[in-house]
């Protein structure tokens, strides 16, 4: 990273549309995410050796949406590629947002390319953690006016998604321990 020798890089703990920058998301896996919120939000997703890989790797992307974007938090990002449409990827547990510049952009990229990134995988997430993201979503719908039967249903289905998440999450723990590739996964 390219910083001034007597001057911190600037870090945050979380991320939203309104931190203007060009941002490192970093995380325990070796893929590397650069999120660049200086204009159309755009987002870099370069795959370590190990990680699976996707439409528009390596190129940036229009970012459309990006949610627990925090320090402990899997960030969720979605996408809109020229020519793959819409697209997801769920990061590996963020262990830092950092603001870079330009010229740093092509040796992370590289050091990302060559695995030089990350270590081990984080533990899956509890199921206390699961179910307070559920609560956390059903508060978020009923700031939007969705409640009733709709509610029930969105915050059941978001647990039940999560809960999967969570067992991929052991499987793929389970497989990069024997050094496996589990392939397919997002990293």
């Amino acid at each position: 990273m390219t910083t001034t020798p007597d001057v911190p890089p600037q870090t945050r703990q979380s991320l939203t549309f309104d931190d203007a920058g060009l941002w490192a998301v970093q995380s325990d896996s070796q893929t590397q995410y650069l999120v660049d919120l200086r204009g159309a939000p755009r987002l870099l997703r370069q795959p370590g050796p190990a990680s699976s890989r996707g439409p528009g790797d390596g190129q940036w992307v229009r970012l459309t949406s990006m949610r627990d974007v925090e320090v402990g938090q899997r960030a969720y990002y979605t996408t809109r590629h020229e020519l793959a449409g819409e697209g997801w990827w769920l990061q590996r547990r963020i262990t830092g947002i950092v603001a870079i510049t330009d010229d740093a952009v092509p040796a992370m990229l590289t050091a990302a390319a060559a695995g030089e990134l990350g270590g081990a995988p984080s533990p899956p997430e509890p199921i206390e953690s699961l179910r307070a993201r559920r609560a956390k979503l059903g508060a978020w719908l009923e700031e939007r006016g969705v409640t009733g039967r709709t509610a029930e249903l969105a915050a059941a289905l978001s647990e039940t998604v999560m809960i999967a998440l969570a067992e991929f999450a052991r499987i793929d723990q389970e497989l990069d321990e024997r050094g496996a590739d589990p392939g397919g996964t997002a990293r």
